[in-house]
C-alpha cells in the first residue's frame, strides 16, 4: 500500500512539474513575441566630418568659462568667455588701469587685477577656430579668430580683432583693439596661461 501511495505521489508530482514548466515556457514565448512586436526602429546617426570637428572644438577648446590675459598696449588685460557657443562668444574683459608686464610672469596674473585700478567692459561677438598641425613641433593646435565688440556705451569702447593659438602646450595670440570714436588704437597680445 505504502508503495502505491508512494507511486502515486510520485507520479502527481512529476505530472504536476512538467505542467508549470510548460506554462513556463509558453509565458517566456510569449513575452519573447510581445517583444518583437513592439520593437521599434531606431534610426541610424549619420556623423559627418562638420560634427565630428564640431564636437572636438568645444571638447578641446573648452573656452565657456576660461580666461585669457593679455597685453593692450602697455596695460595688462584679461578676458573672460562666459558663454560660448554657435560661434558666438560673449564674456568681459579688464583692463588694468597702469602699465604692466602681465606677459613675463603669467602665473598670479588674478592678483594683479584684483590689486588694481581696473576697468571692466563686456563684450559680444563671434569667433571661428580652425584646427591645424605644426609639422616641425609634431602637434595639433587650433587657431581661433575673434572678432568682439563692447557695447559702445562708454565713450572709450571699442572692437577688438584677435587670433588666438591654443594648444596642450600653450596659449597665445596678437590683435589690435580700436575705439568706436576713431581716436585710439592698440596692439594686443595674448600671452596665457590658458584656465
Amino acid at each position: 500500500m505504502r508503495k502505491i501511495i508512494f507511486c502515486t505521489i510520485l507520479c502527481f508530482a512529476l505530472f504536476a512539474c512538467g505542467q508549470s514548466e510548460a506554462k513556463a515556457q509558453e509565458k517566456i514565448q510569449e513575452s519573447e513575441q510581445k517583444a518583437v512586436e513592439t520593437k521599434t526602429e531606431i534610426a541610424p546617426i549619420e556623423i559627418t566630418e562638420e560634427t565630428v570637428k564640431a564636437q572636438t572644438i568645444s571638447d578641446f577648446l573648452d573656452l565657456e568659462g576660461s580666461a585669457e590675459y593679455g597685453v593692450l598696449g602697455s596695460k595688462p588685460i584679461k578676458f573672460v568667455f562666459t558663454k560660448v557657443k554657435d560661434n558666438k562668444i560673449e564674456g568681459y574683459n579688464v583692463l588694468l588701469n597702469r602699465k604692466g608686464f602681465i606677459c613675463e610672469d603669467v602665473f598670479g596674473n588674478d592678483n594683479l587685477f584684483a590689486n588694481g585700478n581696473t576697468t571692466q567692459r563686456p563684450f559680444t561677438g563671434t569667433y571661428k577656430a580652425v584646427e591645424k598641425y605644426d609639422n616641425q613641433e609634431g602637434f595639433y593646435y587650433w587657431e581661433i579668430e575673434m572678432s568682439v565688440k563692447e557695447p559702445g556705451t562708454d565713450e572709450w569702447d571699442g572692437e577688438f580683432e584677435f587670433t588666438l593659438i591654443i594648444s596642450y602646450l600653450y596659449g597665445k595670440g596678437t590683435g589690435t583693439w580700436k575705439s568706436f570714436n576713431g581716436k585710439l588704437t592698440r596692439e594686443l597680445e595674448i600671452c596665457g596661461p590658458e584656465d
